[in-house]
């Protein structure tokens, strides 16, 4: 009967030892798990930055690219999604904040018609931009400038807004 007694106490010892290794497991072990959410949101973070850049970088390398202000200065550039004047004071507000380069990518020819005096019908080329990548500045605060000025892009499109994960480009997609 005492054997039975100190089994059946071990048991329950053990138990409750290993109930509390699984929830000390669970729960990070204390510092632990700071630690662990630390890691974890540098790693995504990291995922993020590498997703920015290498979809920045394909769309620079696979498209021809335009400086900002000189596209917009050819009249035939049209802009997706949004009017001339928008397009100027964004590309200048990226440069106000200290954007290294502007740069409108993905831009096809388009051949349409206008009609001209007398009827006659009149075939313009237009260039239509699709996406301006930013290649962002690297201090805190112009950074801060450009999101900000991206945060109100995002709003005019009704799109969520982009956080910066230490990125080197922001990628607006124009369409």
């Amino acid at each position: 009967m005492v054997q039975l007694g100190l089994v059946i106490m071990n048991w329950k010892i053990s138990t409750s030892l290993i109930l509390a290794v699984c929830l000390a497991a669970l729960n990070g072990c204390g510092g632990r798990s700071d630690e662990w959410k630390k890691g974890r949101d540098e790693y995504v973070k990291e995922r993020e930055r590498e997703e920015h850049d290498s979809h920045a970088e394909s769309e620079l390398s696979q498209t021809k690219s335009f400086e900002g202000r000189e596209f917009l200065k050819d009249k035939r550039s049209v802009i997706e999604g949004v009017d001339r004047e928008y397009a100027d004071n964004l590309v200048e507000k990226f440069y106000n904040s200290g954007a290294k380069k502007v740069l409108f990518t993905s831009v096809t020819e388009k051949f349409v018609t206008r009609k001209v005096k007398g009827k006659k019908k009149k075939y313009v080329s237009k260039r239509i931009a699709s996406v301006l990548v930013v290649e962002l500045p690297e201090l805190f605060d112009d950074r801060e400038r450009a999101f900000a000025a991206e945060a109100k892009f995002a709003e005019k499109l009704k799109v969520e807004p982009m956080k910066d994960v230490d990125q080197k480009y922001l990628v607006l997609e124009l369409d």
